[in-house]
C-alpha cells in the first residue's frame, strides 16, 4: 500500500538527519541552487532565508512562537514543490548513497532538468560503478506531490535517458534542452 503524501514527507524530513548529505532546489527556471550545511533544515532554511524566491510572502512562513512543527516544514516543502521548485536530496545509504526527489509531476520538464542535472553532477565529480562518489548505481526516487506518483531509476539510467518510456534522440534532448532552457553548466 503506498505512502499517504503527509507520511512521506514526514519520512522524508527524518531521512535528512543522517550527516552525509547533500541537498538542491532547482528552481522553476531551472537554476541549480546548492544548499549549504548539513541536516534537516537546509530545505526549509532556504525558503525561510528568502519566502519571495520560493514564492511565500513573510507571514507565510513564520511559524507559531518564531519556531516552525514538523508540518509547518512538511507545508512549506510541498508548496514550494507545487509551485514549480525541484527537491533533490541525496544521503548515505547501506548500498551507498539514495537520491531523493520531489516534484509536482513528473513530466519531460523533470526529465531533462534530472537528465542535466545527474549529467553536469558526473562530469563536476566523476563516476563509478561500485562505491565511488557518486557511482552510476545509486538509486535515485522521484516522488510527485499530485498523484502521488513514484518512479525509481539509477543515477546511470538517469544520464542514460532511461527516463522516458519511448527512446529520444540526440537532437530531441536537444530540443527538450532549448524548449526548457536549459544550458550545460
Amino acid at each position: 500500500m503506498p505512502l499517504s503524501l503527509d507520511n512521506l514527507c514526514q519520512k522524508l524530513l527524518l531521512l535528512e538527519e543522517i550527516d552525509d548529505f547533500e541537498g538542491y532546489w532547482v528552481s522553476p527556471s531551472n537554476q541549480v541552487i546548492k544548499l549549504k550545511g548539513k541536516g534537516a533544515n537546509n530545505h526549509v532554511s532556504a525558503i525561510l532565508d528568502n519566502p519571495s524566491k520560493f514564492g511565500f510572502s513573510k507571514e507565510e512562513v513564520i511559524g507559531k512562537g518564531g519556531k516552525l512543527s514538523s508540518k509547518e516544514k512538511e507545508r512549506l516543502v510541498t508548496g514550494a514543490v507545487n509551485k514549480g521548485w525541484v527537491r533533490i536530496r541525496r544521503y548515505s545509504s547501506y548500498t551507498g548513497y539514495t537520491w531523493k526527489i520531489n516534484v509536482k509531476v513528473i513530466n519531460d520538464r523533470i526529465r531533462t532538468v534530472l537528465n542535466d542535472f545527474f549529467t553536469d553532477y558526473a562530469e563536476k565529480h566523476g563516476t563509478s560503478y561500485g562505491g565511488g562518489i557518486p557511482s552510476l548505481r545509486d538509486d535515485v526516487y522521484i516522488d510527485s506531490t499530485v498523484g502521488g506518483d513514484r518512479e525509481h531509476y539509477t543515477a546511470n539510467d538517469i544520464i542514460r535517458f532511461k527516463m522516458w518510456k519511448d527512446s529520444l534522440s540526440e537532437s530531441k534532448i536537444k530540443e527538450l534542452r532549448r524548449k526548457y532552457k536549459l544550458v550545460r553548466r
